[in-house]
C-alpha cells in the first residue's frame, strides 16, 4: 500500500470505534465559541519601522494576548497578527466574555504604552508614528475538530463564517463585534447590563464606546458592534472600542 492508503487505512481504523463527545452531532461537529483578536496595522508598522526588532514586539503582543486568556480556551491556530481560540460546550455568559474582552484590550494596550514610553527605543518611535490597534470577533456556532499528528484543526462552516467577520464594513481599529450566532444565546436583559459603559478603562483617551448594529460583508447575517460616532438606532446590544 502506497501512503496515501495507509493513511485512509488508519483514519477508518480509528473512526470506526471512535466516540462521538457530548454535544456532538453524528458527523462530529460539536457546538464552540470562536474567539479570533487580531492585530491591525501590523504589516505597517513593520515596513514603517524598518526595525529588525518589530517582529518581535508583533510576537510579545501575541504572547500577552494568549497569556490573557481568561476563559480558558484553547488555541487553534496563530495566524499572522491574529489567534483563532475556541471553547468547546455551552457559550460562556455575556458577563464573563465582557471581562475577557477588557482584559485583552488593556493589556494589549498597556504594553504597547510601555513600549511607547521608552524615548531611547526606535520601537518606541516607530509604534508613536503607527498604531497598532485591537480588534475582537467572536461567533458561536458548531464545529469539526480534527487532529492532525500533533496539530489541532477547526473545520466546518462556522469557522469560515468568523473569518469573513473580520473583513467588515466597521469604521475604526479597534472594536469588539458579536455575532449574531453568541448574540441570541443571551438574553437582552444581560446584554444591555453588559455594555453599559462608556469608556473603556485604561485604553487610550480617545477611546470610546457606544452602542449600534452593522451587518458585517461579506455574509448577510446580521451581526452587532459598537462604533463611535455612528448614531443610528441600536437593533441589538454590544460593545466595541473603536479609535
Amino acid at each position: 500500500m502506497g501512503l496515501l492508503e495507509d493513511l485512509h487505512a488508519s483514519r477508518r481504523a480509528a473512526g470506526s470505534g471512535r466516540k462521538l463527545p457530548p454535544g456532538a452531532d453524528d458527523d462530529g461537529m460539536q457546538p464552540a465559541l470562536l474567539f479570533i483578536p487580531d492585530i491591525s496595522g501590523f504589516t505597517r508598522f513593520i515596513e514603517a519601522s524598518e526595525s529588525p526588532l518589530a517582529p518581535f514586539l508583533i510576537a510579545d503582543l501575541l504572547e500577552i494576548l494568549i497569556e490573557a486568556n481568561t476563559l480558558d480556551m484553547e488555541v487553534s491556530e496563530i495566524q499572522g497578527d491574529a489567534i483563532l481560540f475556541y471553547r468547546l460546550g455551552p457559550p460562556p455568559p455575556v458577563q464573563e466574555l465582557v471581562a475577557q474582552c477588557r482584559r485583552i484590550f488593556l493589556d494589549f494596550q498597556n504594553y504597547l504604552r510601555l513600549v511607547e514610553r521608552d524615548n531611547a527605543s526606535e520601537l518606541g518611535a516607530a509604534l508613536r508614528d503607527n498604531d497598532l490597534t485591537l480588534k475582537i470577533v467572536v461567533h458561536y456556532g458548531r464545529v469539526n475538530v480534527a487532529h492532525i499528528r500533533e496539530f489541532t484543526k477547526l473545520m466546518g462552516r462556522d469557522v469560515i463564517v468568523v473569518h469573513r467577520l473580520l473583513k467588515n464594513n466597521i469604521s475604526g481599529g479597534e472594536y469588539l463585534l458579536l455575532s449574531e450566532g453568541y448574540l441570541k444565546t443571551q438574553s437582552l436583559t444581560d446584554l444591555t447590563r453588559s455594555f453599559s459603559w462608556t469608556r473603556l478603562l485604561g485604553a487610550k483617551p480617545t477611546t470610546n464606546i457606544s452602542a449600534t448594529s452593522t451587518t458585517a460583508t461579506p455574509t448577510s447575517r446580521p451581526c452587532a458592534c459598537c462604533s463611535t460616532g455612528i448614531t443610528r438606532p441600536m437593533e441589538r446590544p454590544v460593545a466595541a472600542a473603536t479609535h
